[in-house]
């Protein structure tokens, strides 16, 4: 049985990289911080596009080296008090109201319930590192090329651009981009 499925019941908008670039041009976007933006946050911090972005569990924000009294660096990021979850992530993000990003959220939201959805952004030359997910994700590539592959269990695929794809990335996994050129996917956390 295959770990990826492409799907046909979920519109394609082959114009949102296009509007991505706008909506960075203008500086409500950047990938600064992360390479994640999140479409969806939690109620009450719409405006918060990074939010979610990473671990759920961990606040990056507080990221720090330390050094051993051997001279040993290691890297610490505390534990948010309260973590959260992807169930908790319902809202739209307010810079992607009136925006086709808004008509694919209430046309994904139609069809499955589900928790974050970011775009994520994959480095020329990197590879996450193998690893499992506690749900299942939808893939819809909207900047990709030759080099960029999924791996999940043996299994390698190139998911095509500007197509719906589910994967089961509760299997292990990882995602390459081998190529010289950035790989975005917009990604949802099915629950």
């Amino acid at each position: 049985m295959s770990n990826f499925e492409l799907l046909h019941n979920l519109i394609v908008h082959t114009a949102l990289m296009e509007e991505l670039n706008e909506l960075i041009v203008s500086k409500n976007l950047s990938w600064k911080y992360s390479n994640q933006i999140c479409l969806t946050s939690m109620p009450g911090y719409e405006d918060n596009w990074h939010l979610g972005s990473g671990s759920l569990f961990y606040d990056w924000d507080t990221k720090r080296e330390i050094v051993d009294d051997f001279g040993n660096k290691s890297v610490h990021i505390d534990p948010y008090i309260t973590p959260m979850y992807d169930r908790d992530f319902t809202a739209l993000c307010n810079v992607f109201k009136g925006t086709m990003f808004e008509t694919v959220y209430d046309n994904v939201t139609k069809h499955y319930n589900v928790g974050r959805i970011r775009l994520i952004k994959s480095n020329p030359k990197t590879a996450m590192s193998w690893h499992v997910d506690d749900t299942i994700r939808l893939h819809y590539p909207i900047k990709t090329q030759e080099g960029c592959l999924m791996i999940i269990n043996d299994e390698v695929k190139y998911l095509a651009e500007n197509l719906w794809w589910k994967t089961n990335t509760i299997n292990p996994h990882t995602a390459v981009n081998a190529s010289n050129s950035d790989r975005i996917h917009l990604v949802v956390n099915v629950l």
